[in-house]
């Protein structure tokens, strides 16, 4: 998949993410899960939103990355924002 069609669909997911529909949500951190790596740079950024179910949202779609995401949750940990700290400790824990 081309880096233009790849960062479209994250964007896709993301946006997703703040749907209302509960399913559609799931759908969307199981798929962002399934990118990968590409996915948590901005996963991480939504560990800062306001909105706790996005934060929420994003920290287990880091999750079922799996063991990659280790060292960027980690380098999360020394972010200036709580809410990006306090998500990362969280990632790290499950």
């Amino acid at each position: 998949m081309g880096d233009d069609v790849q960062a479209g669909r994250i964007e896709q997911l993301i946006e997703a993410l703040r749907d209302d529909n509960e399913a559609l949500r799931d759908h969307a951190i199981a798929s962002l899960g399934q990118v990968g790596e590409d996915a948590v740079g901005p996963l991480i950024g939504l560990m800062a939103d306001e909105d706790v179910l996005i934060r929420e949202a994003a920290t287990s779609a880091i999750v079922r990355i799996g063991p990659s995401v280790v060292d960027p949750l980690i380098e999360a940990l020394e972010d200036d924002e709580w809410a990006i700290r306090e998500q990362a400790a969280s990632g790290l824990g499950n």
